[in-house]
């Protein structure tokens, strides 16, 4: 596979998720996480995502009136949905996205945790968290 060969030739590798998708469903983010422990990428990050306009999704999302009326009011956010979704609500994003940050300290400490004192493992935790919070 693609990521245990840049492995194999020292290339960091990065992958990006994005959950909310119109279409999505519960089980669909659990295939994310298990395709993300399966790639096992160096880095990554994820997102909620927001429809631009412009692009066939935004269409998408307008054609199924899965976008309010103060649309262009609401500011696009990294962990917040502003779609009106049919199948996922917004805990249901709300508890996959802290899984991916639950995900993204628990790699980060396998790979540099054994070179931390017991203080800055818990920094570590506070700064995964501000992280996810802040984007």
């Amino acid at each position: 596979d693609v990521f245990q060969w840049s492995r194999d030739l020292g290339i960091l590798t990065t992958a990006n998720y994005i959950i909310g998708t119109p279409t999505e469903t519960i089980a669909d983010m659990d295939e994310t996480i298990a395709l993300h422990h399966q790639l096992d990428p160096h880095d990554f990050g994820y997102f909620v995502f927001y429809p631009y306009p412009g692009t066939p999704l935004y269409q998408y999302c307008k054609d199924r009136g899965m976008l309010s009326d103060d649309f262009f009011d609401e500011p696009a956010n990294h962990r917040k949905s502003i779609l009106k979704h049919d199948v996922l609500r917004q805990q249901d994003i709300d508890l996959y996205y802290q899984k991916f940050t639950k995900i993204r300290e628990e790699t980060y400490l396998k790979r540099y945790g054994q070179y931390m004192s017991s203080e800055h493992l818990e920094e570590v935790s506070d700064i995964m968290e501000d992280s996810a919070q802040k984007g």
